[in-house]
């Protein structure tokens, strides 16, 4: 009988690992050889250039939890935006090379349709805050991302249709009863503060520190505070500081607007993606 037994045992070991597949034998792995958090930092790197990004996100979770480093948490927000449909690179090329004029708001409200979930790219903007020793590269992504979530929530409280555009069929109102969004008084304040996290003098500042290099002298000017700032920039990397000058105004205009009346606002509010 316990011979018998040992055979339905030896039968079933096998078996075991076919049903597991790879998990069981990458599981087996790391219980055998514990890996590092740089060991899961250079996977999820990998995983992130095979665009494999929810295991990339995996791999750089796994690593914070042994080492909150900067560069764990670099990566974890790179996977977060990747799942969200953003990537800096592909961002840039849309606002530099895209159909729309880099030096307008335009080129930000296009980005934001590519988009497939403003909350989970809010959520790697706030992995991306946390790294203590941000470089160049932090700043751009910081920057650019945040404009990007402005915008797509503009689009998301006034694109009503779902058109993809902002319209004179959206049904636009001042003080829109809409529980998923706050009201247009709230986003204002939240869009023109210095430091939170819809602040667009903070991505304005964050755009400016991230694309700062070689080109012609440059004053940067903050559009809600006026706080300026010094240093050379290319070109193309100047109409980025533009365009998002250009959101604001679009967005002090519509605040303006509203003073008025509920017409002139949805007027205002029409007219901010170039699409009407």
């Amino acid at each position: 009988m316990k011979t018998k037994n040992l055979f339905y045992i030896i039968l079933l070991v096998p078996l075991i690992f076919f049903s597991q597949g790879c998990n069981f034998f990458e599981a087996f792995e790391d219980t055998m050889n514990e890996k590092t958090a740089g060991d899961l930092i250079s996977e999820g790197n990998h995983k992130l250039g095979e665009g494999k990004f929810a295991e990339a996100l995996e791999r750089f979770e796994r690593a914070a939890e042994k080492e909150s480093s900067d560069e764990a948490n670099r990566g974890k927000a790179s996977a977060q935006a990747a799942l969200a449909g953003f990537t800096l690179l592909e961002a840039m090329d849309l606002l530099q090379h895209g159909h729309t004029p880099s030096n307008s708001a335009q080129g930000f409200f296009e980005t934001a349709k590519q988009l497939k979930s403003r909350e989970t790219l809010e959520q790697a903007l706030m992995t991306m805050d946390i790294i203590k020793n941000k470089n160049q590269g932090d700043f751009a992504f910081l920057g650019i991302a945040r404009t990007v979530i402005i915008t797509k929530l503009i689009l998301d409280k006034y694109d009503t249709n779902k058109n993809g555009k902002l319209d004179y069929p959206d049904q636009i109102r001042f003080d829109m009863p809409d529980k998923s969004f706050p009201e247009w008084t709230i986003l204002y304040s939240a869009f023109s503060s210095s430091s939170g996290q819809l602040s667009i003098d903070r991505a304005y500042s964050e755009i400016a520190i991230g694309f700062k290099g070689p080109g012609l002298p440059y004053t940067a000017m903050a559009p809600f505070s006026g706080t300026t700032a010094q240093g050379s920039y290319a070109e193309l990397n100047q109409r980025l500081l533009k365009a998002c000058s250009d959101l604001a105004d679009k967005i002090k205009f519509a605040e303006s607007q509203a003073a008025l009346s509920e017409e002139a606002f949805i007027d205002a509010i029409i007219v901010m993606d170039g699409n009407s």
